[in-house]
């Protein structure tokens, strides 16, 4: 008996395609709160799959978007050069207004990111700076009047996106070639 009400359930819940609705069916109440959450991550997945396609658009010859094994993170690759991510942003709530938070992906902190103020309800992206590298931090604030968000470039236009990339990433392999070691680093 409790098998086939199991079976039946499950065959109820085929349509319905979420699991929210299968808690609706079951009677189970989710928390407002969680709710949210899961909205606010599929809105980013969509943004995200939204961003990278108008990037392939702009640049077909140059970009190449490539996911993450779940699929949940996508990193740009740039004339099968060098990398970009792709940093969402998120807005944090203080006592004396909003801030951005960063916080960059350990295997991508090489990368050249792509930061994105998102506005708060993750619908849309408020604006595009790229950083020439992140470096060892772990997570960062970023207001409007940033140290961190003057040494960024901030695309007015995504169009700008691969002039903007492609000249940091010479920059930076130019400075980073005349970087000189330190003796007890030099090869022997």
């Amino acid at each position: 008996m409790a098998a086939q009400s199991i079976a039946s359930l499950l065959v109820s819940f085929i349509p319905a395609r979420s699991y929210q609705q299968l808690y609706e069916k079951i009677g189970y109440v989710l928390e407002p709160l969680h709710v949210f959450r899961v909205e606010q991550a599929q809105r980013s997945a969509c943004l995200r799959r939204a961003l990278g396609d108008e990037l392939k658009t702009l640049f077909p010859e140059h970009v190449a978007v490539i996911f993450t094994r779940r699929g949940k993170r996508s990193i740009l690759r740039i004339d099968d050069t060098f990398m970009v991510s792709i940093l969402f942003c998120r807005q944090e709530k203080t006592e004396v207004g909003y801030y951005w938070a960063v916080q960059p992906a350990p295997a991508e902190r090489d990368c050249i990111p792509l930061i994105c103020l998102l506005n708060r309800r993750y619908e849309r992206v408020l604006h595009y700076h790229v950083f020439p590298k992140t470096g060892n931090w772990k997570h960062r604030s970023i207001y409007l009047n940033s140290p961190l968000l003057r040494e960024t470039v901030r695309l007015e236009r995504l169009s700008d996106f691969y002039v903007t990339v492609k000249r940091l990433w010479e920059e930076r392999s130019t400075s980073e070639q005349g970087l000189t070691l330190p003796p007890a680093f030099e090869p022997k």
